[in-house]
C-alpha cells in the first residue's frame, strides 16, 4: 500500500442491502440504463463530492 496511488487504485468492497433496497436500485438503474453497480458508484461519489463542498463552505 505504501506505493499505491490512492486516487487511481481500485478496491473491491462488499455491501449487504435489504431486498427492498436492491429492488429499488434495480428499478432506478434500469430506468437510467446503467448497471446497479454503476448507479451505486455514481450516487456514492455524488454524496462524497457534496460533503466535500459543504465542508469547504464551513471553513
Amino acid at each position: 500500500m505504501e506505493h499505491a496511488d490512492l486516487d487511481t487504485a481500485v478496491f473491491r468492497v462488499n455491501v449487504d442491502f435489504p431486498a427492498w433496497t436492491v429492488s429499488q436500485l434495480e428499478r432506478e438503474s434500469t430506468r437510467l440504463g446503467v448497471s446497479r453497480q454503476s448507479l451505486i458508484k455514481i450516487w456514492v461519489t455524488e454524496r462524497l463530492d457534496q460533503l466535500a463542498r459543504e465542508r469547504k463552505k464551513a471553513v
